[in-house]
């Protein structure tokens, strides 16, 4: 399950709030909870959203991470 693996890796840098945009009706299930591994209170506390809009609405940074392959033309 991805969401305990991010809990798990958010405890990892001091990270504590996780927000959550429309997930899966079923997302902190036993499975997350295993793989959470000591961050199970991240998940119980995570805040869920119906948009990044709302989701982001209060904070100043927002990054972004993607594991697909980006190129980019360079002149």
């Amino acid at each position: 399950n991805n969401i305990g693996s991010v809990a798990r890796s958010m405890l990892n840098f001091s990270c504590h709030n996780l927000r959550l945009v429309s997930p899966k009706e079923d997302w902190n299930n036993d499975n997350a909870q295993a793989i959470a591994t000591g961050a199970a209170s991240i998940l119980d506390k995570a805040q869920i959203f119906s948009s990044v809009n709302e989701a982001a609405a209060d904070l100043d940074l927002l990054l972004a991470l993607t594991t697909r392959n980006r190129f980019i033309n360079k002149p």
